[in-house]
């Protein structure tokens, strides 16, 4: 029964993961899943916390080729060539993240609740053991193998939330969680530049002094969610107020080679 449990949580997973791939870089994958009888001790681990369970991550973990392997097919996918071990890692990890947010709206709908991902990172070990599952995942003529580690108090929580038979244990979805999140307000910025200064000279500022920015008057400014910069726009004026026209999506590959919080 716990197994069955956990079981639903990982092919929901599955399903996020397979997801990720296919809408980030346009990649068919298959999948099947079976209880981890022989666990590799050297892998890349990563851990997702959510919401609900903050001091209970779920582990994805595979060896070193493997994530070579997915981090250059995402990688040829979008065109790119010649990427640094870094930056093949980061393209593995956004497809991860990709997939948890997937998968936390999976849960909220299990449990008509907002949830949502929360600390993450790469994992020298298991935090917390559970069952592991492997997960054997093939595309674009490659196979790789990912194990998946449920501690067990997500198994309690998930035989609470979807009784054994039921349409929500065998059918999951996140369908529910979406109106929720409709309603979210996220803060938006505006950047027109940066630049930085030396503590001593920042002292320094009275009124009317001037900042050299990092850009000229000609060029675009940014519009930044959330510390992502997700577009590019000129300003006007609306009415007498100052405004921002779109001009240029942040495309999905740019997205993705500089997933990292932007620092101001």
């Amino acid at each position: 029964m716990t197994e069955t449990a956990a079981f639903s949580i990982v092919g929901e997973w599955s399903e996020c993961f397979s997801t990720a791939l296919r809408e980030i870089a346009g990649l068919a994958v298959t999948f099947e899943i079976a209880l981890a009888r022989d666990v590799p001790a050297a892998m890349f681990r990563w851990q997702q916390e959510f919401s609900i369970q903050p001091d209970q991550p779920i582990t994805i973990g595979l060896i070193k080729e493997d994530l070579d392997t997915i981090s250059a097919a995402v990688g040829a996918a979008l065109g790119l060539t010649g990427t640094s071990a870094p930056a093949d890692q980061r393209l593995y990890i956004a497809v991860m993240r990709k997939s948890m947010a997937g998968l936390a709206l999976a849960l909220g709908g299990w449990s008509s609740q907002l949830v949502t991902t929360a600390g993450d990172g790469e994992a020298a070990d298991l935090a917390v053991p559970g069952n592991t599952y492997q997960i054997a995942i093939a595309f674009a003529g490659r196979n790789v193998t990912l194990y998946v580690t449920i501690p067990r108090a997500w198994e309690e929580w998930r035989l609470g939330h979807a009784p054994e038979g039921s349409k929500a244990s065998s059918q999951p979805t996140g369908s529910l969680t979406l109106p929720l999140l409709l309603d979210v307000e996220v803060p938006i910025r505006v950047s027109f530049g940066r630049t930085s200064l030396k503590v001593n000279d920042a002292l320094k500022l009275v009124t009317g002094s001037l900042l050299e920015l990092d850009r000229s008057a000609g060029e675009s400014v940014e519009l930044i969610v959330s510390n992502r910069v997700i577009a590019h726009g000129e300003v006007v004026a609306v009415d007498g107020n100052y405004g921002i026209r779109i001009t240029q999506i942040v495309s999905r590959k740019d997205r993705l080679i500089h997933d990292q919080p932007l620092t101001v």
